[in-house]
């Protein structure tokens, strides 16, 4: 096979995935009717440009705050830096982001249901709920990071992993999760559920949104087991070798099917012997619910 008939081949395949995983592509030709015009202002930070309209500065400021206080936090986990200034279109309510002519985009492509990103723009929309727009925020740069992380900052680079853009979902957007919301109660009993109902034990088979809230637990769990430092070892590794059976084997010791099941089994033996321990309690303090009719209950002990 030729040089420049590869060259053709990987250009085809990198035109054909290049919508996935996130990135989606301005796309000419298509209109959306806008019932008032918008007049854009912006907010100028270190890292990030935030345009506002009128009306909405508030939000705009809140937006290029938060925005400035989670970077750093995303740089420590990935270990990892762009230097372009980030774009972030803030919107007052749902109505006006779906109104955007910018990049118009196919649902598919959309970050966790809320966050848009187009290259280095992120698109938010404000629910009334301060923290909903934090975790949109976070999650949008997150995604921001990791494809430039995996599949490069240039054209040339994101041609040379383009076979990473096959990566499973579980494992991308279960990272932009785990950076876009932290592990909590709520979390940890939804898992809780799904393991002992044996709901995740077929990764395969999930749906979308199990895959993606699956993928959150595995980093949670990652982070845990094998300590913070695991997360951008195995981002970094998998790029590297352009795939991700290598990264798994170079930092867990493991393959990707050995990794998911000792997932799988720890959560398993830890939520089962949770609800056993609870089964015990429950039994040994239950009140009898008997009554007897010839006796006069006066006092509850």
């Amino acid at each position: 096979m030729t040089k420049s008939l590869q060259l053709l081949l990987l250009i085809s395949l990198f035109i054909c995935t290049a919508s996935i995983k996130g990135v989606s592509q301005e796309e000419f030709g298509q209109n959306r009717v806008q019932y008032h015009d918008f007049e854009w202002s912006y907010f100028e930070s270190e890292h990030f440009n935030t345009y506002y309209y009128i009306g909405n500065q508030d939000i705009g400021k809140f937006v290029i705050q938060i925005a400035e206080d989670n970077l750093e936090k995303i740089v420590e986990i990935l270990d990892f830096r762009i230097e372009t200034t980030i774009d972030i279109m803030v919107y007052t309510d749902i109505t006006d982001a779906n109104q955007t002519n910018i990049g118009i985009y196919r649902p598919e492509t959309n970050i966790g249901g809320k966050t848009k990103i187009l290259d280095n723009k992120l698109f938010v929309y404000f629910t009334g709920d301060h923290r909903e727009l934090e975790e949109q925020v976070r999650r949008g740069i997150a995604t921001i990071f990791i494809n430039k992380m995996l599949f490069g900052v240039n054209f040339q680079e994101v041609l040379q992993n383009a076979v990473l853009l096959n990566l499973p979902s579980w494992f991308v957007d279960g990272l932009i999760d785990y950076i876009g919301k932290p592990w909590s109660v709520e979390l940890d009993n939804r898992l809780a559920e799904g393991i002992l109902n044996g709901k995740f034990k077929k990764i395969k088979k999930l749906e979308a949104k199990d895959a993606r809230f699956m993928g959150h637990a595995f980093w949670h769990y990652l982070e845990m087991t094998y300590g913070e430092s695991a997360v951008p070892n195995l981002l970094y590794l998998t790029r590297i070798n352009r795939s991700l059976e290598s990264g798994f084997l170079f930092v867990l010791g493991s393959s990707v099917n050995e990794a998911l099941k000792e997932w799988y089994d720890f959560n398993l033996a830890r939520y089962a012997e949770e609800r056993d321990s609870k089964d015990i309690l429950r039994k040994k303090y239950t009140l009898d619910s008997r009554i007897n009719k010839k006796k006069i209950y006066y006092q509850l002990r």
